[in-house]
């Protein structure tokens, strides 16, 4: 059977425009992924992907969100620590309600 991995994608600390740096790349790189997604679903089926719009307006809200902790601490004169890792589990396809294709 397969295991359980993790791997740690950041870990560390950094200035106000590094850690935007990072942490703007990675959100904008999943807008683009739900965009990009949402406009396939709408061009192949004719309908929009709610689960996609949803993911893309919570998406957005945490880069507003991002921006205003990063403006604070830059203006605190703060650097941000910051830790962030990708937990793969395996499940068996029957076992799970919705999957994201």
């Amino acid at each position: 059977m397969l295991e359980q991995k993790k791997f740690t994608l950041i870990d560390g600390t950094f200035t106000p425009v590094a850690a935007a740096e990072i942490l703007y790349a990675l959100i904008s790189s999943k807008i683009n992924f739900h965009g990009v997604k949402s406009l396939s679903i709408k061009e192949r089926f004719g309908e929009d992907a709610k689960h996609t719009i949803q993911r893309l307006e919570a998406l957005k809200a945490m880069r507003n969100e991002i921006e205003q902790l990063i403006t604070a601490s830059r203006d605190a004169g703060y650097v941000l620590e910051i830790k962030g890792n990708i937990d793969i589990v395996f499940k068996p396809e029957s076992e799970v309600d919705e999957i994201e294709n």
